[in-house]
């Protein structure tokens, strides 16, 4: 276990993210989907189908979606979109005050302060129907919950409420933070594969770049220009 392991209710957390933002002038534009970017001089043009939006920079923070957009500009980012599911059970009495991991098995537990206990770890969903939603597979489910058992038994007398699948995105192991060379105005915000985990510190990090601040942390090691060479090369060596 880890006992200064950080945990967030991501319900509650966006929640509060989006009122901050809307308090900030923020505007939304929700089941849009971004068919094309194009520079054009010092605008940066998002075309929808319903029409263009401009900016003058612009944050692809698109997940394993962020690989596509990329492409529109001409730059490699290796993106893959890795379904999970995770689990929550009804709330309990106080057991377990930190997160739980286990070192060789796919496990993760943690208690919410309302009591609920979430249990994950990374196992597999899957991508079905029309439009691909991540959905939960029966086998992950039974074997990520007897997993649990296994290793806290308490949580057997508990019922499960809701099981959802979400998405995971993968690059290389790193997150993909930064301005791209050559292209000023376009910057990446991916927190690799960290789930939710990394995604605030991220989004801090590389607004605090694009607004010309000294960020708390070097993203220099988590350039996206890392992908350029070893792209280059591939192309190369098939031609």
């Amino acid at each position: 276990f880890c006992a200064d392991e950080g945990k967030v209710n991501p319900l509650l957390a966006n929640s509060a993210i989006k009122q901050l933002a809307r308090n900030s002038g923020v505007r939304f534009f929700r089941n849009l989907r971004i068919d094309n970017i194009e520079i054009r001089g010092n605008d940066v043009r998002l075309h929808t189908q319903e029409g263009s939006i401009g900016a003058s920079r612009i944050a692809i923070a698109a997940g394993s979606g962020a690989g596509r957009l990329a492409e529109h500009l001409g730059i490699h980012i290796p993106t893959l979109a890795e379904p999970l599911h995770m689990n929550v059970t009804e709330p309990t009495t106080s057991m377990m005050p930190h997160l739980v991991q286990h070192a060789e098995h796919s496990i993760t537990m943690k208690q919410l302060a309302v009591g609920n206990i979430i249990i994950g770890g990374g196992w597999p969903a899957e991508f079905s129907g029309p439009k691909d939603h991540p959905t939960v597979k029966m086998n992950s489910l039974i074997g990520n919950l007897l997993l649990a058992r296994s290793i806290v038994p308490a949580v057997n007398s508990l019922h499960l409420i809701r099981t959802w699948a979400g998405v995971n995105s993968i690059t290389d192991g790193r997150s993909v933070l930064g301005p791209v060379e050559g292209l000023g105005r376009i910057f990446f915000a991916l927190p690799g594969d960290a789930g939710y985990t990394l995604g605030p510190l991220c989004a801090r990090l590389v607004a605090d770049t694009m607004q010309n601040r000294v960020p708390e942390l070097s993203i220099k090691e988590y350039s996206p220009m890392r992908f350029a060479e070893d792209y280059e090369r591939m192309n190369k060596e098939t031609l």
